[in-house]
């Protein structure tokens, strides 16, 4: 067994901590916790607005849609560059280690 952590190791203590208004701890544990966060509430805000109000964002994200994949693709890479550091990281014994 290596004993690495995986990219998103610490994750849900991270969510945790910031429903806890616990925001310096989040970061300690995951510095994604609070991006995936406000995806989460964007998600519950968007679920609960008007049609009218969900289409116009669709229509806005459409005419942006370059715009739109590349803020997606810099967030998946960044995730991975952060787990692979992290590994790397706890491998070599630097003293970030997984929590």
């Amino acid at each position: 067994m290596l004993a690495l952590p995986c990219p998103g190791c610490g994750l849900t203590r991270s969510l945790t901590c910031i429903s806890h208004l616990h925001f310096e701890k989040s970061l300690a544990y995951h510095p994604f916790g609070i991006l995936i966060y406000s995806l989460f509430l964007a998600n519950i805000l968007l679920s609960i607005t008007p049609e009218r109000f969900n289409r116009g964002l669709r229509i806005a994200i459409s005419q942006n849609e370059r715009l739109a994949w590349a803020a997606y693709n810099t967030v998946i890479i960044s995730f991975v560059a952060f787990g692979i550091a992290r590994m790397i990281l706890c491998y070599f014994g630097t003293g970030l280690n997984h929590v």
